[in-house]
């Protein structure tokens, strides 16, 4: 009797073991879990960092104002510069529409606003063409951009086309503000 009372003891003293056993294990493994969350979480927030100090850097940047003739005479040259700096075909810009100038209260100062419209791009060749653009001094800056999903290639039925989901057509608002000197 004592050694069945004895037995049944180590019994339940080995299923208590292994039960605690388990739940280390358990509690281990967990650990490991929540410690690679913990580093993508982390690499994360040192990318928002990055992007947030990336941002403040770009708005703090002065706009350059240019004297003289409206800055219009070569932006097609820059934006070709751009496409070829971004490796990308000078077939990318489909078209330069200038728009009216618009006076800035009474400063004399003036804006000139121009759309440049580049075709099929994806978002990397899009960035690729951004930092091309904004590399080097020059007094145009994007003051807007759209984006439109860029037909793909025909599909099966006779007239419709497919949506490349990761091609666009990208219009882009450029502004350079300048004051005319008097003759």
């Amino acid at each position: 009797m004592i050694a069945q009372i004895l037995q049944s003891q180590n019994r339940a003293i080995s299923l208590w073991i292994i039960v605690a056993l388990l739940v280390g294990l358990w509690g281990w493994i967990q650990l490991g879990s929540a410690e690679s969350v913990d580093a993508v979480a982390t690499a994360h927030m040192d990318t928002v960092l990055h992007q947030v100090q990336r941002l403040q850097t770009l708005r703090a940047r002065t706009q350059l104002v240019g004297h003289g003739r409206r800055p219009d005479g070569d932006l097609i040259t820059r934006v070709q510069k751009a496409l070829a700096q971004a490796g990308l075909p000078l077939s990318a810009c489909s078209g330069v529409q200038p728009h009216a100038n618009q006076v800035v209260g009474s400063t004399g100062m003036r804006v000139q606003t121009v759309q440049v419209t580049l075709h099929s791009l994806r978002p990397d060749e899009l960035g690729n063409w951004m930092s091309a653009w904004s590399a080097r001094d020059q007094p145009w800056s994007i003051s807007q951009l759209q984006l439109a999903h860029a037909p793909g290639a025909p599909t099966a039925g006779a007239g419709s086309t497919s949506l490349d989901s990761n091609r666009f057509d990208v219009s882009i608002l450029l502004s350079a503000p300048y004051v005319e000197e008097s003759p």
